[in-house]
């Protein structure tokens, strides 16, 4: 994904985009959005149901090929790397056919930006094996050559065990969703020096900053810079989840995409030595860990190393029960944003 070098969920200095060190994509951060309300009003936003929207179909004429027209709800320029990732994750998923097998690993490598439209995804089951199957899933926009996206994964059967446990802690610092501040207007963030237009994608999630003593004056770039670190709640508005009640783990790949806000806060406020800038993702790796029915996901993102025009960073994700249900690890290349040239398509 790309995003923009910003603080918080406001682009201000930085945006997140797909692709790799010369790809013009971009998909910026979580950013201050559009209430829910006027997604698909005068603006003619689209509503986004991301369970709807990765609904692939299996190509009738060529074995293995999958078929999506991907939507533009879920574009920042291009389509939000976590959703492109999520639709490739759902072809390798149907092409294992097994429901035993749940997913526990995805590797996504982006190599060049995908925008809304139709897409292909050719798929090969690398491993079908007892208790296990690896998939490979080439995705392309129809029309371009090569592969745009390529996602390996790993499906596992669930079973009993007496080793259990966890190595990582709820961080302590993190408020609950309803004691967290919710968004500002979209016009308060237009006179924040904000350079980034706004986002279709922002208009279908809720995003709440965690921090205790967070505040929006540090999103639009009053506070001096601070730790590489963030975290925030999210939910989709239009819920992922399965006839169980549980949220699909495939949807775990949208929050699981959230550098930026790490690498913004480190950044600090926008000026001439600090320009915005795009972060363009180059790598997501996805571990799933546990099943969910709960309303939020709080992403804990941490960016460890940023140097030679290259950011890293990983990204814990837990349930409003404080389960640890998955982590990412991310990698991105930063690139210099000039906000009178719109990236993206058109």
């Amino acid at each position: 994904m790309a995003t923009a070098a910003a603080p918080p969920n406001d682009p201000t200095p930085a945006l997140t985009t797909d692709g790799p060190p010369d790809a013009p994509g971009t998909d910026p951060v979580p950013a201050a959005s559009t209430p829910r309300a006027e997604a698909g009003g005068v603006d003619d936003v689209p509503v986004g149901n991301l369970l709807a929207d990765i609904d692939v179909q299996a190509d009738p004429v060529r074995p293995g090929r999958y078929t999506l027209e991907l939507s533009p709800a879920w574009n920042v320029f291009y389509t939000f790397g976590g959703v492109s990732m999520a639709a490739a994750l759902r072809a390798a998923q149907r092409s294992v056919t097994r429901d035993d097998l749940v997913p526990q690993s995805a590797h996504a490598v982006y190599l060049s930006p995908v925008g809304a439209g139709p897409v292909e995804i050719d798929v090969e089951v690398t491993r079908d094996g007892r208790t296990a199957a690896n998939v490979c899933a080439d995705m392309r926009q129809v029309g371009h050559d090569g592969v745009d996206l390529r996602l390996l994964a790993t499906f596992g059967q669930r079973h009993d065990t007496h080793v259990a446990y966890g190595g990582i802690e709820f961080p302590s610092d993190v408020l609950m969703p309803d004691a967290c501040p919710t968004r500002p207007d979209p016009a308060e963030f237009s006179e924040a020096r904000n350079p980034f237009p706004a986002i279709n994608f922002h208009r279908q999630h809720d995003w709440r900053p965690a921090l205790a003593g967070f505040s929006w004056a540090e999103s639009w770039g009053s506070v001096e810079p601070s730790e590489p670190r963030f975290a925030s709640w999210f939910r989709l508005y239009e819920e992922p989840r399965l006839a169980d009640g549980t949220i699909d783990p495939v949807a775990y790949c949208v929050p699981a995409d959230m550098l930026g806000p790490a690498i913004g806060r480190k950044a600090g406020p926008m000026g001439p030595d600090n320009p915005p800038f795009l972060i363009l993702s180059l790598e997501i790796n996805l571990q799933f860990f546990a099943t969910t029915d709960a309303d939020w996901i709080l992403q804990h993102v941490v960016s460890q190393w940023a140097g030679d025009g290259y950011a890293y960073g990983t990204t814990e994700l837990w349930d409003d029960q404080r389960r640890l249900i998955g982590m990412a690890t991310q990698r991105a290349r930063l690139r210099a944003f000039d906000p009178a040239k719109r990236p993206g398509p058109g």
